[in-house]
């Protein structure tokens, strides 16, 4: 199987990809002289450097707030706030922890209006069967996928990126 099927579709589509202005609102902020923040998808890509994060995480709704202060990310939703916690936390809290997840770091210092990183790692990993959480920090994206398939999403990141 193709195990980056977006590289096809970003090199057809070079030109619309490509470097472009934007309003140099990005991950950097206004440090992009000492940090270069990187827009064009196929550089994005080829210069990620995935790692796995130690632990395992669980995702829960709760306005507990000594939880809150435990998650390692939050997102107010209509039906509350969604925590992304350590599995060991989310477990002393009596919440469900039936899917752990682990965390996969894209390490690229991509911009926030870059497009198609986020794509291309959630279909190389729905090609190989693998569910794929993405959420977006200031600096780095991130792939939370189920525990057990952690090592071969882990394997499927690094190897796609060398096919770019």
């Amino acid at each position: 199987s193709t195990l980056f099927p977006y590289t096809t579709l970003f090199r057809s589509c070079h030109s619309l990809l490509d470097h472009r202005a934007d309003s140099g609102a990005d991950r950097a902020g206004n440090f992009e002289d000492t940090l270069m923040v990187i827009r064009r998808t196929e550089d994005m890509i080829a210069k990620m450097a995935p790692e796995r994060l130690e632990g395992l995480f669980a995702f829960a709704t709760s306005d507990d707030d000594a939880l809150v202060r435990q998650a390692v990310a939050t997102i107010r939703e209509p039906e509350g706030l969604s925590l992304i916690l350590p599995l060991d936390v989310a477990q002393r809290a009596g919440l469900d922890v039936s899917q752990p997840m682990a965390c996969l770091t894209l390490n690229v210092a991509s911009a926030l209006y870059g497009v198609g990183l986020t794509a291309a790692v959630a279909t190389a990993l729905a090609c190989e069967n693998i569910a794929c959480n993405m959420v977006a920090g200031h600096h780095h994206d991130h792939a939370f996928v189920p525990a057990n398939d952690a090592d071969r999403a882990l394997s499927v990141l690094q190897i796609g990126r060398a096919h770019v």
